[in-house]
């Protein structure tokens, strides 16, 4: 066990919100949900963690057994490179990137919700452990010369 290290505050009006467009984040959760209380049905909880041009970085997205929730399903394992059709497990989604499209959706008491529009892969995309590379490391430009090529072959 370890000790709280920050004082804990009551919300005074704080708010998740994001910036409407296309953002490539990482999938850093993907859990089955089962509320309590009755009438609430499970779902799949994902969360996604990116940059949304705003000060929230990470994304809570919901997928429950219906129609919609299986198409989303759907789009977020052929997005990481699953076979939909196929078995999955919810470990195989975790560290994926994909692309996802949000859009400000209805108010719910007085307050903005955010609706995830489209899934789709993210393509190629760099680690963001590069980010942190050593700034000691000097680059050689001797390293990246090919001896063999005019400089004027270049030229063209």
């Amino acid at each position: 066990m370890s000790k709280i290290k920050f004082t804990a505050e009551k919300n005074k009006g704080l708010s998740f919100t994001y910036t409407e467009g296309t953002f490539t984040v990482v999938i850093q959760a993907f859990e089955w949900v089962e509320p309590s209380g009755q009438g609430k049905k499970p779902y799949y909880k994902v969360t996604f963690r990116g940059d949304f041009g705003t000060d929230t970085k990470t994304y809570g997205f919901r997928m429950f057994d219906t129609a919609f929730g299986r198409s989303d399903l759907y789009d977020l394992a052929e997005a990481v490179g699953l076979d939909p059709k196929g078995e999955m497990d919810t470990e195989d989604f975790i560290d994926r990137y994909v692309n996802i499209t949000l859009e400000e959706g209805e108010l719910y008491n007085d307050k903005p919700q955010w609706e995830v529009v489209a899934i789709e892969p993210a393509g190629d995309v760099e680690d963001d452990e590069d980010d942190y590379a050593d700034d000691d490391v000097e680059d050689d430009e001797d390293d990246y010369a090919d001896d063999d090529v005019e400089d004027d072959e270049w030229d063209d």
